[in-house]
């Protein structure tokens, strides 16, 4: 089968041990524990801003999005994120949108301003918005 999409994703199959699916840019990656069995998870970019309700204008939204999705349970312990950017203000934070509970989670991010990178650590499978507001 054959499955057209309109932007890049990747699907890996994680089990015991733990594994890093990285977005094919190169500018998202999440490392998830080991899931205690074999489950497809996909990272896909997706195609915009989930539903509105996060702490945070949609305008200052860094695109693109990246979205880790999977029929796994929820994590056993936290996972790391990982996103290159192009934003140079040290009050980037990263959010999660957990689509199972139609809910916003700020995370507590770190933000190296020379590599432009922010990290956090992520507690369950989300699409992951990362915010400056400049």
């Amino acid at each position: 089968y054959e499955y057209q999409s309109e932007s890049t994703w990747e699907m890996e199959q994680i089990g015991l041990k733990s594994a890093s699916l990285k977005s094919r840019d190169g500018n998202f990656r999440i490392t998830i524990p080991g899931l205690g069995k074999d489950y497809w998870v996909i990272l896909a970019e997706t195609v915009g801003v989930p539903s509105s309700g996060g702490n945070f204008e949609a305008k200052d939204a860094f695109l693109p999005v990246y979205g880790v999705f999977s029929v796994a349970p929820g994590l056993t312990k936290a996972g790391q994120i990982t996103y290159i950017s192009k934003i140079d203000s040290k009050n980037a934070e990263l959010f999660a949108f957990d689509h199972n509970q139609n809910s916003w989670e700020n995370l507590k991010t770190s933000f190296d301003a020379s590599t432009k990178t922010a990290t956090a650590n992520a507690s369950k499978f989300a699409t992951f918005v990362l915010v400056s507001s400049k």
